[in-house]
């Protein structure tokens, strides 16, 4: 906003104070007698001293320069229209007259021309809501005004003839400019300023050209109210003419008591005139055309207030960025969605983006919009006709199927996910998605979503897993579907071994391989028969024999899988001891791979520490004394202290018994060491 001048602060009390002045010895000229050529040479004199001031104005500003010249001549010419007209009274004829006439019939043109100018340089496209607001401020003031001034000439109009008549059309011209310059300070909110100055002033010469009316048609009139009102008009546009600059719409707020203090005001004068239609027939119509005009702006409120209603309901049920519905957009339609389609069945599919965060890292939160509205255009161009594309937020997005599609839902979601995946400066990125099909699999929306989110989850982890992870969790699958209880005792081990593996301070990619070996170190079991896994009592040697090939049978199963071949190695070993009593291959000591050390050590605790079919189960303390008893023999000593460094802290940690350690060291009944076999826990 252009901050109001010094030079402008200090005219506007001066020029006031002078418009007051002058006005005054007019008036006191008029009162005190003087004769009509006196007063009509002092008029004459004062207005065209306003008239400079106005020109002066407009050569102080650095804005607005095309403007207040085309004001100033619509002033002159109207200054010399009052002055012709009371010339002509004055000296009963002469050239005055014509020459007011003529002036008159400029000042039309040159008012439109500078309200046009007026509107573009300081308000723009003016809003109905505000040219409503000024034709309702026109309405009323003209309507005081003509209860004031015209009530008692509107019959005498009609007895003085057509002249007297179109008399009153400068009035009702004057309501136009006044509702013009009313809209645009409506428009600045009705704040006080260079436009309160311009109002005033041509609400005063409205009043001038109401009391000519009123002179015109009484046969004392002599055009002294008029002309008071005139001089004091153009003082008040001039005062306007140096008053700063009002700000532009919209960087002030507006005063919403200005315009319903005029409606209440319309009301009142609507009232009033009603009382007495026959008195004021005039005041009447303009008062009606005031509550006209209230009426017609609340309609426009409305009609304003019910869009503004569906932009917000729109905003809220839409995603900002990529113009997609939203998340509470999607839970409304998946409502009403679930409730349409029963018997019909539709489906809801959940997205996930892998490789947004990297690629919104590298280049920056603008390039990451970037590409959510691109992939988010994909994505409603794939689904188009079939289902609705929703953003959930983030690098979210959601599909609705429709119910009466005849596409496979799935082949719709794999289609859409095919839609968000793109390559781009080096980064790939894609979706992993979870399906559910409604209502058959949910039946409201909470777990329409939540199922959702779970399946999108496991496919983003499938999708996460490399080869190696894959290939080890479908071994693992095969190995439970084989033997459902050997599920719980890899998974134990597994754990174990993994933190065993960290405390011996392994790479992570050891860690990893050590935690895949326990995880498949019983894969080979596959191939051994249900009667020996299951036998409730001692092993032949022959069934022995057969148990000891399951390390070969496992490193052979994982060796067909390229991304498991190191982990075969670990399998292998598994059960092999330190001082080279193990099998295959009777390895001693640092000849054991590390790994399989650990495996060998948390493979032992698990076993003693579960139920068996040939025997009971012993408590967590007394495993790990007799790990310790074999340890340098059977099992590496370093390995023991800190496996039992780790079980020890795992109890301490967890009292409450939720941990199977816990648990097996509270529940387990004690019991010797079955002397079964050379190893500490045979399985």
């Amino acid at each position: 906003m252009r901050r109001p001048s010094g030079r402008g602060n200090r005219a506007v009390p001066c020029l006031l104070a002078s418009g007051v002045l002058a006005t005054a010895a007019l008036l006191a000229l008029q009162l005190g007698g003087a004769p009509a050529a006196t007063v009509q040479a002092a008029f004459s004199a004062l207005v065209g001293v306003a008239v400079v001031l106005i020109f002066a104005g407009s050569r102080s500003r650095s804005r607005e320069r095309a403007l207040w010249p085309v004001v100033g001549a619509a002033m002159t010419f109207n200054a010399l229209c009052e002055v012709g007209a009371g010339w002509s009274r004055v000296a009963d004829g002469g050239p005055w007259g014509p020459l007011s006439v003529a002036a008159g019939v400029l000042v039309v043109p040159l008012a439109i021309f500078s309200l046009v100018l007026l509107l573009r340089e300081r308000v723009g496209r003016l809003r109905a809501v505000a040219a409503f607001d000024g034709l309702t401020a026109a309405l009323v003031i003209q309507t005081l005004i003509a209860l004031a001034l015209l009530g008692p000439v509107e019959h005498a109009l009609a007895d003085r003839g057509f002249v007297a008549s179109v008399t009153l059309l400068y009035p009702l011209a004057d309501l136009l400019v006044v509702g013009v310059i009313g809209a645009a300070a409506a428009q600045h909110g009705w704040r006080p300023g260079s436009w309160s100055w311009l109002l005033l002033g041509l609400v005063v010469i409205t009043a001038g050209d109401s009391a000519q009316v009123a002179d015109v048609v009484r046969p004392d009139g002599a055009g002294g109210s008029a002309n008071v009102a005139w001089l004091a008009g153009t003082w008040l546009v001039a005062v306007a003419a140096w008053a700063p600059v009002p700000p532009k719409p919209g960087e002030i707020s507006p005063r919403h008591w200005v315009p319903i203090s005029f409606s209440v005001l319309a009301l009142a004068l609507l009232i009033v005139t009603a009382s007495r239609p026959a008195d004021y027939p005039l005041a009447l119509v303009l008062a009606a055309c005031a509550l006209a005009a209230v009426l017609a702006r609340f309609a426009l409120t409305l009609r304003a207030n019910a869009r503004m209603l569906l932009d917000a309901q729109h905003e809220a049920m839409t995603d900002a960025l990529t113009g997609l519905p939203n998340r509470r957009r999607l839970t409304a339609d998946l409502e009403a969605r679930i409730s349409s389609c029963r018997g019909t069945g539709c489906a809801l599919a959940l997205y996930d983006l892998n490789g947004f965060k990297d690629y919104n890292d590298t280049y920056g939160h603008a390039a990451g919009d970037a590409l959510l509205i691109t992939l988010s255009e994909k994505l409603r161009e794939a689904v188009d006709g079939r289902a609705i594309a929703y953003r959930m937020g983030g690098d979210e997005f959601c599909v609705l199927v429709d119910c009466d599609t005849t596409e496979d839902p799935g082949a719709i979601a794999s289609h859409a996910a095919f839609a968000l995946d793109l390559g781009t400066q080096g980064f790939e990125v894609n979706a992993a998605h979870g399906l559910v099909l409604l209502p058959s699999e949910a039946d409201n929306a909470s777990d329409a979503l939540r199922l959702a989110d779970v399946r999108m989850y496991e496919d983003k982890e499938r999708r996460r897993m490399g080869p190696r992870r894959q290939a080890a969790r479908a071994l693992m699958q095969a190995l439970v579907e084989r033997d459902a209880g050997l599920h719980e005792h890899v998974e134990g081990v597994q754990s174990l071994a993994t933190e065993v593996a960290e405390r011996l301070g392994l790479d992570p990619t050891e860690v990893e391989r050590v935690r895949l070996g326990a995880l498949l170190h019983d894969v080979g079991k596959i191939a051994i028969p249900d009667s020996i896994l299951h036998k409730p009592g001692p092993l032949s040697e022959g069934e022995w024999t057969l148990m000891h090939r399951h390390t070969l049978i496992g490193q052979r199963i994982l060796e067909r899988a390229p991304a498991l071949a190191d982990v075969a190695l670990l399998v292998r070993s598994s059960h092999e001891r330190v001082d080279g009593g193990g099998y295959p291959d009777g390895l001693v000591a640092d000849a054991i791979p590390v790994g399989a050390r650990v495996i060998a050590v948390c493979d032992a605790y698990d076993a003693m520490v579960s139920t068996r079919s040939y025997r009971a189960a012993l408590g967590s303390e007394e495993a790990l004394t007799e790990l310790r008893r074999c340890a340098g023999a059977q099992f590496d000593a370093d390995v023991v202290e800190l496996f039992v460094a780790a079980v020890r802290q795992r109890a301490e940690t967890d009292r409450t018994g939720g941990s199977r350690v816990a648990a097996s060291n509270h529940d387990a009944p004690a019991s010797p060491v079955p002397n079964t076999s050379p190893e500490v826990a045979p399985k």
